[in-house]
């Protein structure tokens, strides 16, 4: 039986149709370049085909037909792969496990970027091409993380390092915000986050994202500078947490 593979796209989903003649054989006169989640299912699928292919023999169905859906790359790959290149790469280079000394250094910046660890900052990348409605509840669990080890390190008297935590909580809470919108945010940019909060977010809470993005930004700032009196930190330290506190009973699901 020859089967013929030909790959198209239509409203964004791209198909695999498949007409089987005589023979075993595939002639693939198009070929998608998919992501490596997408070609693992390929090839899942095509083994499924051809298990199909042979019950059609048996059956003397010459003429039969199936058309496969294949998940494309959601559409925040193409923003990432324009305006991030370097980023793709690195995740490419992670899933190989081929980083050099300057991906080590991409990887450094990223962390205090975003305030998250290493390890969490890696599955990101591995994970970015994901659809967002799959990371929420990542998100969640690493708000939840960075919240509880910045309150404890402020309880134990080492602001500095809860500064940190705390704007790791927040663009946590941020993102995972964006996947309910169905919207991925390259967080480890101040200006995507504070774009996505004035042109995604609803009023009601649009000013509360804002103000913590502003506050949670100067804490930031200090785990690199140290530049904040005592008094100004506490003052930071609790519009923080009031927003995050009254963000959370309205963002995260129990």
């Amino acid at each position: 039986m020859n089967a013929a593979v030909q790959v198209g796209s239509t409203a964004g989903t791209k198909l695999i149709r498949v007409g089987a003649e005589a023979g075993m054989e595939t002639e693939v006169t198009q070929r998608y370049e998919a992501e490596a989640a997408a070609v693992e299912w390929l090839m899942a699928a095509l083994a499924t085909v051809a298990a199909m292919t042979v019950e059609a023999r048996a059956a003397g169905d010459r003429d039969w037909k199936v058309e496969l859906p294949v998940r494309a790359p959601p559409p925040h790959m193409d923003e990432l792969e324009r305006e991030y290149p370097e980023i793709v790469e690195l995740r490419e280079k992670l899933r190989k496990g081929e980083l050099d000394s300057r991906d080590e250094w991409n990887l450094r910046e990223l962390c205090e970027a975003t305030g998250w660890d290493e390890d969490d900052v890696k599955d990101e990348l591995v994970n970015i091409d994901k659809d967002p409605a799959e990371r929420e509840e990542v998100y969640v669990n690493l708000f939840n993380k960075y919240y509880g080890e910045a309150r404890r390190l402020r309880e134990k008297g080492d602001d500095v390092q809860a500064a940190e935590k705390l704007w790791g909580a927040i663009t946590a809470l941020v993102k995972a915000y964006s996947c309910r919108k169905g919207a991925n945010i390259a967080h480890w940019g101040r200006g995507k986050l504070e774009r996505f909060v004035e042109k995604n977010v609803e009023n009601e809470l649009k000013e509360k994202f804002s103000d913590l993005l502003t506050f949670g930004g100067e804490l930031h700032e200090h785990f690199f500078e140290r530049h904040l009196p005592s008094g100004k930190f506490d003052r930071r330290w609790n519009q923080c947490t009031k927003l995050i506190d009254e963000l959370k009973l309205r963002l995260i699901r129990r």
